[in-house]
């Protein structure tokens, strides 16, 4: 998985899974575009990724602002006229009961985790050459139903709807569509959940993973196997990384 002379772009890159993915694909020597709204992360993050011998260029942006993306667009372009690997990881979690959801927090993880997906990826497909890939983040969650996660599953099994039907689209174009499904990893985020968690809770979370709970660096060497051109008869594939959970 050789990334010398690509360049890559990773929404959500400021924390969790975006920011191991961006790691990842430096280390592997892609110019990383780092994309989140925290430009204060996104520094930090991309002066621990020269620190470690690669490039990245954080960039501040709210996908869900169309203008903003357009403008994303732009920067990629005029920096390095086109792009190999588009990272869709922006997203966010939704945990509510049905009897008390709340429409307006379905739209916005609906807005970010669907149709900002479709708006980035639709702003920067004039700079994927043939050849390129996108691979979006779903979840686990899109196959295996869980109480209160119902708004949150159904952003999921959008994603991997899209990119199946992104892979034909773009197929002739010769640019490769695949998506992760993640099980639990141990983000940051899902760190700080753990602490309301009891005992028996956690332990039931840890013996649903046979293989146990997944560190971003699990996920992160998924979505680089993707992009690579080891991956390169691989398309329309949604590539689950949950130790065993949905077995």
């Amino acid at each position: 998985m050789d990334y010398r002379g690509k360049v890559a772009m990773v929404t959500g890159a400021s924390s969790g899974l975006g920011a191991g993915i961006s790691r990842r694909l430096a280390a592997l020597g892609a110019q990383v575009f780092l994309v989140a709204r925290r430009a204060d992360l996104l520094a930090e993050l991309a002066a621990d990724v020269g620190r470690n011998g690669g490039q990245a260029i954080a960039v501040s942006c709210d996908v869900t602002d169309e203008q903003a993306v357009r403008s994303l667009a732009d920067a990629v372009k005029d920096r390095f006229g086109s792009l190999h690997l588009l990272v869709n990881n922006a997203g966010r979690p939704l945990s509510e009961p049905l009897q008390v959801l709340r429409l307006e927090k379905a739209r916005e993880v609906l807005e970010l985790n669907v149709l900002a997906m479709a708006s980035v990826t639709k702003a920067v497909l004039g700079l994927l050459t043939p050849g390129a890939a996108v691979v979006n983040v779903a979840s686990v969650a899109a196959f295996r139903g869980a109480p209160t996660m119902s708004l949150y599953a159904a952003s999921k099994g959008a994603v991997v709807a899209m990119t199946r039907a992104w892979a034909l689209e773009l197929a002739s174009r010769q640019i490769r569509v695949n998506a992760v499904a993640p099980g639990i990893v141990r983000t940051e985020l899902f760190e700080q959940a753990f602490g309301r968690f009891s005992p028996a809770q956690i332990a039931a979370l840890e013996r649903s993973h046979p293989l146990g709970l997944g560190q971003v660096e699990d996920v992160a060497a998924a979505v680089a196997f993707l992009g690579s051109e080891d991956a390169r008869w691989i398309t329309g594939h949604t590539l689950v990384v949950d130790g065993g959970f949905s077995a």
